[in-house]
This record gives C-alpha cells, sequence and structure tokens, in this order.
C-alpha cells in the first residue's frame, strides 16, 4: 500500500495535476456525506463555535481565503456574520438541517458533488462542491450556491470567487 501511495505521489508531482485513477465517486460521495454528517451533528449540538470545519474540510488554498475574508470581517466587518457557518447550510435559519449527496462527477482533476441541504420549513437548496484532492483524501475547494435545482451552470456563484473578489477590493493578497 505505502508503494502505491509513493507512486501515485510521484505521479502527481510528476505531472502537477491529479491522476485520473484516484477519482471514485464512491469514496467522495462518502467523504461528503461524513463531511455533511459531522457538521450538521455539531449544529444541533450547539458546539459548532468550537471546531474549526474549514481547517477540517476545506482545501488549503480555499482555507486561505476564508480566513482571509474573516480577518477583514473581524476587522472592518463588511460581510456580517455570513462566513460563519451559513455557507455549511445555505442560510442562516439551521434549525434541524438534513442533506442528501445526490451525483458526483469528475471535472478534470476534481470532482463535483451535489448536496441537496433541506431546512426547517422543507425548503431544499441545492449546492455543488468542487473537491480536490489533497493531503490524501479530498477537500472541499469552493462551493457554488445561490442557485435553483435545476439552473443552468451559468447561474450558479462561486463562494470562493466572492471572497476573492472581497479581498482584492480590499488590497489583500489573494490564493492562486
Amino acid at each position: 500500500m505505502k508503494k502505491l501511495i509513493a507512486v501515485l505521489l510521484m505521479a502527481v508531482i510528476g505531472c502537477g495535476t491529479m491522476q485520473a485513477a484516484e477519482f471514485d465517486a464512491e469514496k467522495i460521495k462518502a467523504r461528503v456525506q461524513n463531511i455533511y454528517k459531522t457538521v450538521f451533528k455539531s449544529l444541533a449540538s450547539g458546539i459548532e463555535g468550537d471546531t474549526d470545519f474549514e481547517k477540517m474540510f476545506m482545501s488549503d488554498a480555499y482555507n486561505k481565503d476564508f480566513r482571509a475574508v474573516r480577518a477583514l470581517d473581524d476587522a472592518t466587518n463588511p460581510l456580517g456574520e455570513y462566513w460563519e457557518l451559513e455557507h455549511w447550510v445555505q442560510g442562516n435559519d439551521y434549525d434541524s438541517p438534513r442533506y442528501r449527496v445526490s451525483k458526483v462527477t469528475q471535472v478534470g482533476d476534481k470532482a463535483r458533488v451535489r448536496v441537496i441541504i433541506v431546512n426547517v420549513e422543507n425548503v431544499s437548496t441545492p449546492v455543488d462542491l468542487i473537491m480536490v484532492y489533497e493531503r490524501g483524501n479530498w477537500f472541499i475547494d469552493d462551493m457554488l450556491t445561490g442557485f435553483e435545482q435545476d439552473a443552468a451552470e451559468s447561474g450558479y456563484v462561486s463562494e470562493r470567487e466572492q471572497m476573492r473578489e472581497m479581498l482584492k477590493e480590499q488590497g489583500s493578497v489573494v490564493s492562486e
């Protein structure tokens, strides 16, 4: 197993991208289910403030952007409390949210995972996670939100791009 991992790492480093052989839709789906199970369990118990979900579940680059925007929020409060946990549940009312993972597709060296968030009023909101393989697992590299379930992709809004625009407007450095 260690040899296989070493060979895959050499292939990734040598090519500069993840090899398609690592894409396993069922493993990615299980990873996303575990992420949301962990986050929603924490929301239900009221301990979300003590858990760094972004560090646990976001890619290094996405986490860097998130923390930079959070620092702006703390310093100037341009965003209110939006970047706390609302992006995990796609709303301000996260009383008893539910979720389901509906599909996983490969997009180049990343995965795109559709998650449907259902709020207490039984309203469904889709969010597409862009997942990247790093540090030996799949991590969220972006959340595409603000669209109707059957909307064309052109209607999706990238949370990461929104963060990067805010950082640029404030003169901050954004991740690559």
